[in-house]
């Protein structure tokens, strides 16, 4: 009984591995595909950070440029005028010190860290200059306030200052560029892997549907023996049961003969 049963046993414990072996894939597939994308969106939301910090950093070196030129204009020519866009410029420039500070800190950059801080003084020494310049200048010190711009503080300042952006954001191009290759390959890893689990996965298929149809051609046979065997039961029996009915008659007839031979 239990080797004509044997076909299901196997085809059902076959199904019972395939289906969590199955889940199993599909889990795998989701992780790697959730992994990846975490993966590649925090270096694009890195990206972007250092995108921003760049577009911050020109436009402080740009605002603190129209200060300058604000503080020159009005120094040349004494007219109020100048001044507002140096206030507003002046306002704008530690608005973006800060916002920059805040996005390289986001974009967790340690190395620009030595560039941004020195950025940082070489700003506030700047805006320091110029304040000192119009101080002078405003107290009745205009030769002074003219003296001290042709020493070439100021220029010397700028010149600085624009050779440590400069350096920031070539360090900054080198991490970006490192940071966008890092999320191809982390792409390109995610593709590779779900390909390996779908390819997991087909040989799993294939191996089910393989077994399956061993399965079936297994109990084709076993039906197939089992019919044979009936059909060899049945006529075993039928040989059997003509033995007894010849056996019977054969049986029948010497008691008539006895009868026979007892009444003569």
């Amino acid at each position: 009984m239990v080797p004509r049963f044997a076909p299901w046993l196997g085809r059902a414990r076959y199904r019972q591995l395939a289906f969590p072996l199955a889940v199993l894939v599909a889990g795998l597939m989701i992780l790697l595909s959730e992994l990846a994308y975490h993966g590649a969106g925090s270096r694009l939301t890195r990206l972007t950070a250092m995108d921003q910090a760049r577009y911050e950093l020109l436009r402080v070196l740009r605002r603190v440029t129209d200060a300058e030129s604000g503080e020159r204009g009005f120094l040349l020519t004494g007219g109020p005028e100048y001044l507002v866009p140096y206030q507003s410029a002046r306002s704008d420039v530690f608005d973006g010190l800060q916002k920059i500070e805040k996005l390289y800190t986001e974009a967790g950059d340690a190395a620009s860290e030595v560039h941004r801080k020195r950025i940082d003084e070489l700003v506030i020494a700047k805006l320091s200059e110029m304040e000192e310049t119009l101080r002078l200048d405003q107290s009745g010190a205009r030769g002074t306030a003219l003296e001290m711009v042709r020493t070439g503080i100021g220029r010397d300042q700028m010149e600085q200052l624009r050779k440590e952006v400069d350096e920031l954001l070539k360090q900054q191009h080198q991490a970006s560029h490192e940071a966008l290759a890092s999320v191809y390959d982390t792409l390109l890893m995610g593709r590779l892997g779900v390909a390996a689990l779908t390819a997991v996965g087909l040989l799993v298929l294939s191996g089910f549907l393989r077994n399956g149809r061993l399965l079936d051609r297994q109990l084709a046979e076993r039906q197939a023996e089992a019919q044979a065997e009936r059909e060899r039961v049945e006529r075993e029996v039928r040989l059997r049961a003509a033995d007894l009915t010849e056996l019977a008659n054969h049986l029948q007839t010497a008691r008539e003969d006895e009868r026979s031979i007892l009444a003569r």
